[in-house]
């Protein structure tokens, strides 16, 4: 099982033998520091465990909205989404098609205002890739079952170049520990409204 690279994204990408659907995205996103960029004066070039670059947080930074705010802010940042567990909870009164648009233009807005570059995967074994939502800004899966959300989300973390940084929203903690044993900055559900 293999996932597409970020450097070809498409309008629409669909291979049986992924783990995911994708659907829309941008094009060509580069960060903005390759290989060669300056190191941090440790020779780590800004990279924590495992090799990925890291967000640092500021000393005096403490409440948990405004280092959520600041980790998507980061440049270059890749936001992975757990979507059906997000969407659920910024628009519990919602059906689930609605849940899924609203956090993807929500999504797409914080992605304007920020930089970041938003990757939300959603359950396969709710609703089908036609019920997708449609952006360009964010990019779109949905996990093929059997295939959880979460082991997706997993998978994408090494998706990424080292050189992009990783924040992931989600409340699963098999996914919490992975993900920051790899380098990747977890933010929880619950701090997801960071504008």
């Amino acid at each position: 099982m293999s996932i597409t690279p970020p450097s070809v994204f498409a309008d629409d990408v669909v291979d049986p033998d992924q783990t995911v659907v994708v659907k829309g995205g941008p094009v060509g996103v580069v960060p903005s520091d390759g290989p060669d960029a300056e190191t941090d004066g440790e020779g780590t070039n800004g990279r924590g465990k495992a090799g990925r670059r890291q967000i640092e947080i500021p000393d005096g930074l403490d409440d948990e909205v405004e280092i959520a705010r600041h980790v998507v802010a980061s440049p270059d940042v890749v936001l992975l989404v757990d979507g059906d567990s997000v969407a659920k909870m910024g628009w519990p009164s919602l059906p689930v098609a609605q849940q899924r648009d609203a956090l993807v233009s929500y999504l797409a807005d914080l992605s304007s205002s920020t930089g970041a570059s938003p990757d939300v995967v959603f359950d396969g074994r709710i609703g089908e890739e036609e019920s997708l939502p449609a952006s360009r800004a964010v990019r779109i899966r949905l996990s093929t079952p059997p295939t959880e959300p979460a082991a997706a989300l997993d998978e994408l973390v090494d998706a990424y170049p080292e050189q992009w940084p990783i924040a992931i929203v989600t409340d699963d903690p098999a996914l919490t520990r992975s993900a920051q044993d790899r380098g990747a900055t977890v933010l929880n559900n619950g701090k997801a409204e960071l504008r």
